[in-house]
C-alpha cells in the first residue's frame, strides 16, 4: 500500500447568518487521514458538526454547542496547527469529511478550511 503525505482543502462562501458544508473527498480504494487542522477566514464562524457521508460523528459540535473559530485560531500562530488529531480522524474509501459551518460574522463570509494528512491507496 502507498502513502502519500496529503493536504485537503475545501472553499466554501457563507451569506450572512448562512449555513454551509466544506466537504474531503476520499476516492474508492483509499484511506484519507487527517491529522492537523487549519483555516482562513474573511469573517467569524462557527463549526457546528464534523461527520462523514454516512453520518458517522466526529465531533458533538451543534449550533447549540459550537466550536467557534476564536477557540481554532488560537493554534494557529507562528503556522502552528490549529488542532492536531490523536489519533488522526480516518475516512475510508469512497465517502467525504463534512464540515458543517456556520456564518456569524454577520456579513458574507468566505471560510477555507485545510487538513494536513495522508492518503493510503490500496
Amino acid at each position: 500500500m502507498a502513502i502519500k503525505p496529503y493536504w485537503f482543502s475545501d472553499t466554501l462562501v457563507l451569506g450572512a447568518g448562512g449555513t454551509g458544508t466544506l466537504q474531503f473527498r476520499v476516492g474508492a480504494g483509499e484511506t484519507a487521514r487527517f491529522r492537523k487542522l487549519r483555516y482562513a477566514s474573511s469573517g467569524a464562524f462557527q463549526i457546528i458538526g464534523i461527520r462523514d457521508s454516512t453520518s458517522r460523528q466526529y465531533s458533538d459540535a451543534s449550533t447549540s454547542d459550537p466550536i467557534v473559530n476564536t477557540v481554532l485560531g488560537l493554534g494557529q500562530v507562528d503556522g502552528n496547527a490549529l488542532q492536531e488529531f490523536n489519533p488522526p480522524l480516518e475516512v475510508v474509501g469512497d465517502l467525504s469529511l463534512l464540515v458543517d459551518v456556520l456564518d456569524t460574522s454577520g456579513a458574507s463570509n468566505t471560510v477555507r478550511l485545510y487538513f494536513e494528512g495522508e492518503k493510503e491507496t490500496a
